[in-house]
């Protein structure tokens, strides 16, 4: 069992389908799932900002939104949860909609097994996590690529908070960059003119 558990909002105004979800994912044994649930989309806000919620399951049909508006209420206001749509067989075009503006999975209700519905959560959950994570490095990469502060004297860097600190530390928190230290030839002849030919000449060449 894996072991941090699945923290999930099931967003869903049916109590026949409520029952059913939690039947499905009650016959999991290899991972601790903890199930929430709202029938709205306003209690389904008001939840998810309380924080811990890893994944919403979300009926496209509530008593205060239907269709793709539904789906679109939530993501907007928390682009950086994942959502998985549950859908019948009557809006199965709307769920494949809301999976191309961003819901990580859409499944259709009808059917459903444990192994298939937990498959569909873990995925949402790393496929989220992963985006993020690029999305951050992207954002550090364009970092790297703007105008940077440099001290004339020193060559260290103002970081955005206005302290001044190393290439080398400035770009180990923004790209995750390690530096392993040498000498180039100048400095090399400059620091140790007697030593200097014969270290570079001892060096293979690439």
């Amino acid at each position: 069992m894996d072991s941090q558990p699945i923290r999930i909002l099931l967003v869903e105004d049916d109590s026949g389908d409520e029952a059913y979800i939690r039947d499905v994912l009650s016959e999991g044994k290899d991972q601790e799932i903890r199930i929430e649930t709202a029938d709205r989309v306003v209690t389904a806000l008001n939840r998810m900002e309380q924080g811990g919620v890893d994944v919403v399951l979300l009926d496209l049909s509530l008593p205060d939104s239907t269709g793709l508006a539904t789906f679109q209420k939530i993501h907007r206001a928390w682009p950086n949860i994942p959502i998985v749509v549950l859908t019948g067989l009557d809006d199965y075009y709307v769920a494949v909609q809301a999976a191309s503006e961003g819901a990580q999975d859409y499944l259709v209700k009808k059917g459903l097994d444990s192994g298939v519905l937990l498959r569909g959560i873990r995925y949402a959950v790393e496929r989220q996590s992963l985006m993020l994570k690029l999305q951050k490095a992207l954002e550090e990469v364009k970092t790297l690529k703007e105008l940077l502060p440099i001290c004339s004297g020193c060559k260290k860097i103002r970081d955005d908070q206005g302290y001044w600190q190393s290439v080398e530390k400035y770009l180990l928190d923004h790209a995750g960059v390690k530096f392993s230290h040498g000498l180039c030839p100048e400095c090399l002849r400059k620091m140790y003119p007697d030593l200097a030919e014969e270290i570079l000449n001892a060096v293979p060449k690439k």
